[in-house]
């Protein structure tokens, strides 16, 4: 309670000062301004903390990814099952798959880099008897350069895929028989559509004999050049 002289009359007055009315509007405006601050701070405390959450779901889900993708390539799904020296020239085949329109088999390549050489000597996918070969003789192994011999090769098994029909790496009977023109020649893929409708162990076989009596020769191509590429590739 105060009291205040008159300014007129010079007696005390009874005169309540609205002090306490100014402090209490004072600590409620600044106790407001801290729980906005407050408020303000948690909602950017928890923006910081979803971005920091996402971000390290994405990163987990990467780190997951590559190790899925890197164990997946070294559990023995394909590339555990050719050699090293094969493994060498994954870049070339590569390339020139993509480049033929074949990219999707470039592992099918690899398998029969491994069936044909072993990813030795210079005519890696023996491919110097094949149509694209026009710089060195179409005798057996006359390629002298690893590349031309990648180049030639997968140029030949892109035509084969082509004439066999096949659209996929998973349509084993057309590719089974797009490989088997790889080895005995494109002609094969034509007479064996046109009499068998496709691929079997029996009409390989059959065909090979064949061309053996009307050669002459005592071996003609491997009748079983599916399977023994197919070994080394698994889907």
């Amino acid at each position: 309670m105060h009291y205040k002289k008159g300014r007129l009359s010079g007696k005390k007055c009874r005169y309540r000062r609205p002090r306490y009315r100014a402090r209490y509007r004072y600590k409620r405006y600044f106790r407001e301004k801290r729980g906005r601050k407050k408020r303000r701070a948690g909602r950017q405390t928890g923006l910081r903390m979803k971005i920091i959450i996402i971000a390290g779901c994405a990163l987990l889900a990467l780190i997951f990814g590559m190790s899925w993708s890197a164990a997946r390539g070294n559990s023995g799904k394909r590339h555990a099952l050719v050699s090293e020296s094969v493994l060498a020239y994954e870049s070339l085949i590569r390339s020139y798959a993509d480049s033929y329109g074949i990219g999707d088999y470039y592992e099918i390549l690899e398998a029969m880099m491994q069936q044909e050489s072993g990813g030795q000597g210079t005519d890696v996918m023996q491919s110097s008897e094949s149509a694209y070969n026009t710089a060195y003789p179409k005798n057996p192994g006359s390629i002298d350069d690893p590349e031309y011999s990648i180049d030639c090769g997968v140029h030949y098994m892109a035509d084969c895929l082509e004439m066999a029909g096949c659209r996929s790496v998973r349509d084993t009977d057309r590719l089974k028989l797009a490989l088997q023109g790889y080895n005995y020649g494109s002609y094969y893929i034509t007479w064996t559509l046109e009499n068998y409708g496709g691929y079997s162990e029996e009409n390989a076989l059959e065909f090979s004999e064949s061309m053996k009596q009307e050669l002459g020769w005592s071996v003609y191509g491997d009748p079983d050049y599916p399977q023994h590429v197919l070994r080394y590739y698994e889907d």
